[in-house]
């Protein structure tokens, strides 16, 4: 199971890249053209609700990057982070929907349970932070 786990933050690291990579160039985009037009013509573009769609579109890239190395570093806060993030990338056909039905997969298998209830946690510090997460 650990091997699942490894390929979902590599997984989640690549999709949220990917993401970033997509803001930053629609953000370029966006300037180039309005630097050569005078005025923003672009679909979407960051007059109102444009705006809301490129920074949920990008704090979901960059907390996908975050918890893809979370993942990958065993952190114990990983696992909740990388579920919301799986339910929230159902909306995003077609490679986002395939990204949400494996990590939900993954993610609600019983191993994966006592993966996580038996120290899963890389580094977890029990007189930091309190072990919530345990039964």
């Amino acid at each position: 199971m650990k091997n699942h786990l490894k390929i979902l933050g590599v997984l989640y690291l690549l999709h949220g890249l990917l993401g970033v990579l997509v803001v930053a160039g629609y953000l370029n985009a966006r300037t180039e053209f309005q630097t050569l037009v005078g005025s923003s013509m672009l679909p979407f573009s960051t007059h109102g609700f444009g705006v809301i769609l490129v920074f949920l579109f990008a704090a979901t890239s960059l907390l996908g990057v975050l918890g893809g190395l979370a993942l990958l570093a065993e952190k114990s806060w990983a696992g909740s982070l990388i579920l919301i993030l799986g339910f929230i990338n159902l909306l995003n056909l077609p490679l986002g929907a395939m990204l949400g039905i494996y990590t939900i997969w993954v993610l609600t298998r019983a191993e994966h349970l006592k993966l996580w209830q038996s120290g899963y946690d890389g580094g977890y510090d029990s007189r930091i932070f309190p072990p919530y997460h345990r039964t």
